[in-house]
């Protein structure tokens, strides 16, 4: 997440699919934020703005560091969380090399095994430019799952997406649902 882009149209789409996350897992659990800040002048107050823009509460910020030095001490900080997980990149999964910007396809399957198994965590993801088609979204959940059995949903638009990734079909099940039925007959086209 970057500072430069706090309070644009994106948070409040984002804080509408944590809304629909929370609402999928037995009402109206918390999810945790991990917002991978890649520049260091995030005050308290432009941390605070941001939770709230998500609808969230401080309590949730699981990292207020940026995302600087060895990868995986950022996400083992993050231990046995019994909560859904939302992770902010700048851009998204990386397919290739990975820079602050992106999530490591590894650093997410390191997050799943650290939380419960019926928890999801749901990542922002920027479309890349200049890929044409309306189904560029499944070449990261094809990065992401890696044949381990995750069981992932994607949202697509023109410009961004969000993948859900857990390890229960339940949870599955019931995120797709909740999905389903905010879309409406848009789901069709939207949903992977």
């Amino acid at each position: 997440m970057n500072l430069k882009y706090l309070g644009d149209a994106l948070d409040f789409w984002k804080a509408a699919f944590l809304e629909i996350l929370r609402r999928s897992h037995r009402g109206r659990q918390a999810v945790k934020i991990v917002p991978m800040f890649t520049d260091d002048c995030w005050s308290p107050n432009a941390r605070s703005t941001y939770v709230r823009l998500l609808g969230a509460k401080p309590s949730d910020l699981l990292a207020t560091d940026p995302l600087r030095g060895r990868r995986s001490a950022y996400f083992d900080q993050i231990r046995n969380e019994d909560a859904d997980v939302f992770l902010d990149p700048d851009t998204g999964v990386a397919l290739t090399k990975a820079t602050p910007k992106h999530v490591r396809p590894e650093e997410v399957h390191q997050l799943l095994r650290l939380l419960s198994g019926s928890n999801v965590i749901a990542i922002y993801q920027h479309r890349p430019q200049g890929v044409p088609g309306r189904d560029w979204l499944r070449r990261y959940k094809k990065v992401l799952d890696g044949k381990r059995g995750m069981r992932i949903v994607g949202y697509y638009s023109a410009q961004v997406g969000m993948l859900f990734v857990t390890r229960s079909r339940e949870r599955e099940e019931r995120l797709r649902r909740a999905l389903t039925r905010r879309l409406g007959v848009a789901a069709a086209k939207h949903l992977l």
